[in-house]
C-alpha cells in the first residue's frame, strides 16, 4: 500500500510544479500590452467597466464602458486565441449604444534575455454593432501590434506597444505608440503609469495611472485612471475591473 501511495505522490508532482511555476499575468488595465501569453489549455477572462467625460467640445459627452470582457486561451506554448467583445453607451445631442467584437491572437516571438526585450505580435479584426451619437456608418476595424517587454529589476520593468489601428468609424489607420512603467510593490500589489499616443488624422495623447491587486493565484482586481494631455481638465476615463484564469 505505501508504494502505491508512493508511486501517485509522483505522479502528480510534475503537474503541481507546473502549476506552480505559472505566473498570473492579465492584459488589463492599462492600454498598453504585455508580451506574455497564456499558458496551453488555460483560459482567462478579463472584465470591467467605467466612465469617460469629454468636455472638450461642446455638447459635453459622457460615455460608459457597460462592458468590456476579454477571452484569452493558450493554443500554443508561444501563442494564444482572444476574442473581445466592448458595449459603450454615450450621451450627448442624443444616446447611443453601440460595441464590438473581435477575434484575434498574440504570439511570442522572444522570451527575453537580461535587457534584451520579450518581443509579442498582437493582431486582430473587430466587427461593430450599434450606433454612435452621430449615426455614421460603421466600419470593421482592427489593429497589429508590435508589443515589447524589458524586466529593468525583480521589482521594476519597461513596457512599449508600437502599431496600427484600424477604428471602426474612419476609414484611415492610425499610429499608436505607448510605454508603460510597471512596479511590483509587494507580491499581491501592482502600480503602473504609462504614456500613449495615436497619430492620425491629428495627435491624441494620454496619461494612465492604476493598481491591481492579486487575490489566491488566479484572480485580480485593478483600477485605472486616464487623462488626456490635450485637454487634461476637459478629458478623463475611470475604469476598474477584474481579471480570472480559470
Amino acid at each position: 500500500m505505501n508504494f502505491w501511495k508512493i508511486l501517485f505522490i509522483f505522479t502528480l508532482l510534475p503537474s503541481t510544479i507546473l502549476a506552480q511555476e505559472e505566473e498570473f499575468s492579465a492584459d488589463r488595465p492599462g492600454a498598453t500590452t504585455g508580451t506574455d501569453v497564456m499558458p496551453v489549455g488555460r483560459l482567462q477572462w478579463e472584465t470591467g467597466a467605467g466612465y469617460e467625460r469629454d468636455k472638450s467640445s461642446a455638447p459635453t459627452e459622457h460615455t460608459w464602458t457597460l462592458n468590456t470582457s476579454l477571452l484569452r486561451y493558450g493554443m500554443a506554448k508561444f501563442a494564444e486565441l482572444r476574442l473581445q467583445n466592448d458595449i459603450y453607451s454615450t450621451h450627448a445631442d442624443g444616446d447611443a449604444l453601440y460595441g464590438s467584437i473581435a477575434i484575434g491572437t498574440k504570439i511570442n516571438m522572444f522570451g527575453g534575455c537580461g535587457l534584451l526585450p520579450a518581443i509579442s505580435l498582437l493582431g486582430d479584426v473587430a466587427i461593430p454593432y450599434g450606433k454612435r451619437v452621430d449615426g455614421e456608418h460603421r466600419r470593421v476595424g482592427g489593429q497589429l501590434h508590435a508589443l515589447f517587454d524589458t524586466a529593468i529589476s525583480h521589482r521594476w520593468s519597461l513596457g512599449c506597444d508600437v502599431g496600427l489601428d484600424w477604428d471602426d468609424n474612419d476609414s484611415d489607420c492610425t499610429v499608436f505608440l505607448g510605454a508603460c512603467l510597471s512596479f511590483q510593490a509587494t507580491d499581491n500589489l501592482g502600480l503602473f503609469v504609462e504614456e500613449y499616443n495615436h497619430f492620425g488624422n491629428g495627435h491624441t495623447s494620454w496619461l494612465e495611472t492604476g493598481l491591481s491587486y492579486q487575490i489566491g493565484d488566479n484572480l485580480q482586481l485593478d483600477v485605472a485612471t486616464d487623462i488626456s494631455l490635450n485637454a487634461p481638465a476637459d478629458h478623463f476615463v475611470v475604469q476598474f475591473g477584474v481579471a480570472w484564469r480559470m
